[in-house]
């Protein structure tokens, strides 16, 4: 099996170990394979008339809220992480299960926070959603469960490669943005709500869970 990009650069910077690559070198090669991954996720989540991932994201989300100020949706995502720190700060009581599942039900600024860091602005780590993608091809899956699925970001993936999508979340908050995302774009999903419905062993070929607080 073809080696996933995890793989290729870890033996990438085996040449730098083994003075066979400069640093420069190592850093422009890994920019290159990073940058088709890039490529792939925005291509995936840009809704149409849009060419720019963080144009499209903002653009999306205010029109889900209903403000057409894009400049304010904007501000409001770039300081999301720091309103969700503040907001989980004042409200969450950690040794609360029912305390952590209502804030992650209710949190406006959540989805703030995870459409900005879906833009790839802040780092790549949303691309992990890729290379789940390619394993899930090379293994001929086609029925796909994102656990904690979040704004659906990973599921518009997987559907824009063809494969059956189920989103599950604890947040029906989350969830029907999530849907409403598919529904926009005339991509099927199944949505499932966890703090309702239970998830059937062996339903799914492919399972992500990026990023996900078990509270147990």
């Amino acid at each position: 099996m073809e080696k996933l990009l995890p793989e290729l650069l870890k033996d990438l910077w085996g040449t730098v170990d083994g003075e066979r690559f400069t640093g420069e070198q190592y850093y422009a090669e890994k920019e290159s394979l990073l940058e088709r991954y890039r490529c792939i996720w925005s291509e995936a989540l840009l809704v149409n008339g849009h060419h720019d991932l963080k144009c499209s994201l903002v653009a999306e989300l205010g029109e889900y809220i209903g403000n057409e100020n894009l400049g304010y949706v904007e501000e409001r995502c770039a300081r999301g992480a720091d309103e969700l720190e503040e907001e989980w700060a004042k409200k969450v009581i950690r040794s609360s299960r029912q305390s952590i599942e209502g804030f992650y039900n209710q949190s406006e600024s959540i989805l703030y926070e995870l459409m900005w860091w879906h833009t790839l602005l802040e780092d790549d780590a949303p691309l992990a959603y890729v290379t789940a993608l390619d394993l899930a091809r090379r293994l001929g899956c086609r029925s796909y469960l994102d656990f904690g699925a979040g704004v659906g970001s990973g599921g518009l993936l997987f559907a824009r490669h063809g494969l059956d999508v189920t989103l599950a979340d604890i947040s029906s908050h989350l969830l029907a943005f999530s849907k409403w995302r598919f529904h926009r774009r005339g991509l099927p999903v199944r949505a499932i709500d966890l703090k309702e419905q239970a998830l059937h062993s062996s339903a799914f070929d492919f399972v992500t869970a990026m990023d996900v607080f078990l509270s147990i």
